[in-house]
């Protein structure tokens, strides 16, 4: 006796497979692309790290240049207008990023010239919710003129926001995103369009816990491994779709 398969592919499993596998494949791409992504960003993020660091007090920072590079300045703080910034997480607990806006010395008011207000946001770091949601933290702001350094970040525009009025009648501290043309609005600062995160080793600035992301390898690594995943997964349905679909005939010996 002989044994013959012949491959008679069902309509179930066929369709079934048509579905599963181009989009397994297409995940195992999108990994691939996150990574690719992730990797122009910490060559960039290494790049302007290495440059030098940018005086604000004498520099309007660009954007487009300025992204991920140090940078110092010396002003005062307007604690008044701090911003909580809700939904932060540090080691598994929920807490708010601390902005403070600080007068850039040699501006406006500050430095006794006839040159505009400029004001930086500076991110002092992370504090927890604390015992309850319903009462903002006591946070202690230095005052007086204080002389500071960090990095420089450009806020993102894209964000998801759940609130329904953000109240820009009058100012709130408590903040689900940051806007910069929003707070700009609500406080009639003239903020620049950067935020300076300020440095873990800076003391003088008022910081608290301060984990910035540093686009490290580990992460695209991950996302290749998720791509491997990915595909090793369409490689096994693309295998028991062909064994499910073959057909054992058994002929007889001439």
């Amino acid at each position: 006796m002989l044994t013959k398969y012949r491959f008679r592919p069902e309509w179930v499993v066929t369709l079934a497979a048509l579905v599963v596998f181009p989009l397994l494949i297409g995940l195992g791409v999108w990994q691939l692309d996150r990574a690719r992504q992730k990797t122009e960003i910490r060559d960039h993020f290494r790049a302007r790290a290495q440059m030098d660091p940018v005086d604000l007090n004498r520099t309007v920072p660009d954007p487009g240049a300025a992204e991920f590079r140090q940078a110092s300045v010396t002003g005062r703080y307007r604690a008044a207008l701090t911003v909580y910034l809700d939904n932060k997480v540090v080691n598994g607990v929920p807490g708010y990023d601390i902005l403070t806006p600080l007068l850039i010395s040699g501006t406006g008011g500050d430095g006794g010239t006839k040159a505009p207000d400029r004001f930086i946001l500076v991110n002092r770091g992370w504090v927890s919710w604390g015992g309850s949601r319903r009462t903002l933290p006591e946070i202690d702001t230095p005052a007086g003129i204080v002389s500071v350094k960090g990095q420089l970040i450009t806020p993102s525009k894209d964000y998801f926001t759940l609130e329904k009025d953000t109240g820009d009648d009058e100012f709130k501290s408590l903040w689900e995103n940051l806007d910069l043309a929003r707070y700009r609005k609500v406080t009639g600062l003239s903020v620049e369009p950067m935020v300076l995160e300020l440095s873990p080793d800076e003391t003088e600035g008022g910081g608290f816990v301060r984990q910035w992301p540093k686009y490290d390898d580990p992460w695209i690594e991950r996302h290749k491994a998720y791509a491997v995943q990915w595909f090793s997964m369409a490689f096994i349905v693309a295998v028991l779709y062909v064994v499910l679909n073959l057909e054992k005939r058994e002929l007889r010996d001439e």
